[in-house]
């Protein structure tokens, strides 16, 4: 939570999509970096969730709003500097976005902390004029999650890999991630090729598994 709050624009309003038990947004404003945040949730119980947790902190009505409401409808254009969506598989965070793309756009900055299929939503990202500008890695419950930061951009630089990104390489978990990446990539060649899948789709994966496994090579000599 607190890796997802350094992402966002300082000293700028927030707006956090599906905010469930409010802590990030919560830790933006105790914090002092956000001077408002937006709530939003598709229900009633998260946000009475949120309320509990502001009261219990002691933030005042002033410096934040509770929405309900899907996606970025409850947030008006330009309102906000930063949206956080977290938590979310990649094909719902591609749709919050892609609903209306115009209003979008017009937001400076989204963290974004997709839970399955990221690599879905850089390439959405790329073919739909938003440069990723940084991304991390984080431990959650024993577990690595992909915060990807982005932004629009009118002339946006070709991204070097939907599946494994150079900005993760410096990363301090990345030779763990780069380890699970593996195993899974193993294990989708595996199901392909008992599912009789095309001899391309199945060259393609082990291209990746190649790829791989050569970089962890490279950084277990250096």
């Amino acid at each position: 939570m607190k890796m997802l709050a350094e992402c966002a624009i300082a000293e700028k309003p927030v707006a956090d999509v599906g905010t469930d038990h409010g802590f990030v947004p919560i830790h933006l404003i105790a914090s002092e970096k956000c001077p408002f945040a937006v709530m939003t949730d598709i229900n009633e119980g998260p946000l009475e969730k949120a309320q509990k947790n502001l009261n219990r902190v002691g933030i005042l009505p002033q410096y934040y709003d509770l929405r309900l409401g899907n996606g970025l409808k409850p947030v008006k254009k330009s309102e906000v500097s930063t949206i956080i969506i977290a938590g979310m598989g990649a094909e719902t965070i591609i749709e919050i976005l892609s609903d209306d793309l115009d209003k979008t756009k017009s937001y400076e900055r989204f963290v974004l902390q997709p839970r399955k299929r990221p690599f879905l939503l850089r390439q959405w990202l790329f073919e739909n004029s938003f440069q990723i500008t940084e991304e991390r890695l984080v431990k959650e419950d024993g577990k690595l999650c992909e915060i990807i930061v982005a932004m629009p951009c009118t002339d946006v630089k070709s991204h070097d890999d939907y599946y494994l990104p150079e900005k993760l390489y410096e990363d301090a978990l990345f030779d763990e991630y780069l380890k699970e990446y593996i195993r899974k990539v193993k294990i989708v060649i595996e199901n392909m090729q008992n599912s009789k899948a095309t001899t391309e789709i199945i060259e393609s994966w082990k291209d990746r598994l190649i790829k791989a496994e050569r970089l962890q090579n490279e950084k277990q000599t250096n």
